[in-house]
């Protein structure tokens, strides 16, 4: 196979892998488990000799996963992981949470700018997902479109995330590859100086910027409620079976004290329809 078939090949394999990505016909596991081997498959059958005279085989290919770097961001993810499932860091937003009947966009700013420094040290994905309930808790008390810090809370991690060596994946792998072609290797704060700045800047923009240009958007729970507090109403079918704790209940006035908030219009049973007194 001629080189340009090689290259022209990974491509249409990436482009299948990524409208994978994009249907969800397949789980993400089961596509990019599916794009690995088939790369694999593509150069085991069709070997490739790169410009230095290098093989590029499947071992090559599988070589990426034992990087440090790699590894070292995996650990993160379950370091991250562990402090979400054991709670370590509930305290702190209970704290935020107190807080916010007082003055609630301060404890907002407080808890961005705390999403910032926690990043710095920890993965981004846990992080956010035990800010986002917090935020979202306050908006809703305070009465303020959640729309207008949940992008903001992302930027914010990632900007903390750049301050060292172990906040970003992308730290630790141009760390692990200057290492790996003779370099000193990279301080765990030796990017703090340079990034420090960038993140100041940023997270300015973020906090006084960005809140004013996102568009307000109310939740799903607030259009359910209506704008007048008067909430809507919706008609439901509900198929019970005979385990339900439902059957056998008892009706008083036309109303189930088990459906609180709830009016039975009409009961099916096999072909006959009953309607409530």
């Amino acid at each position: 196979m001629a080189p340009d078939m090689h290259t022209w090949a990974t491509f249409a394999i990436i482009a299948v892998a990524m409208a994978g990505f994009a249907l969800e016909r397949v789980s993400i596991e089961g596509t990019a488990l599916a794009t690995v081997i088939a790369l694999m498959a593509l150069f085991h059958f069709f070997p490739f000799t790169g410009a230095a005279g290098d093989l590029v085989s499947p071992e090559t290919l599988l070589a990426g996963f034992a990087n440090p770097a790699l590894i070292t961001v995996l650990a993160l993810l379950v370091v991250g992981q562990g402090l979400f499932q054991t709670g370590a860091v509930d305290g702190i937003t209970r704290k935020f949470g107190n807080r916010a009947n007082i003055r609630p966009r301060a404890t907002i700013a407080m808890l961005l700018v705390s999403a910032g420094a926690l990043s710095a040290f920890m993965n981004n994905t846990p992080l956010v997902v035990i800010m986002l309930p917090v935020l979202a808790a306050i908006g809703s008390r305070a009465r303020i479109a959640s729309s207008r810090f949940m992008m903001p809370l992302s930027f914010v991690a990632i900007l903390g995330g750049s301050m060292t060596l172990i906040g970003s994946s992308t730290n630790l792998l141009v760390a692990g590859v200057a290492r790996e072609m003779g370099m000193d290797p990279i301080g765990f704060f030796e990017i703090s100086a340079i990034a420090l700045p960038l993140v100041t800047v940023g997270l300015a923009y973020v906090l006084l910027v960005m809140p004013r240009m996102l568009t307000p958007r109310s939740s799903l729970v607030q259009e359910l409620a209506g704008s007048d507090g008067a909430g809507r109403q919706f008609v439901v079918r509900i198929t019970l079976d005979e385990t339900h704790p439902l059957v056998g209940a008892q009706s008083t006035a036309g109303l189930f004290a088990q459906l609180k908030g709830m009016t039975v219009l009409m009961i099916q049973r096999g072909p006959r329809n009953i309607l409530p007194p």
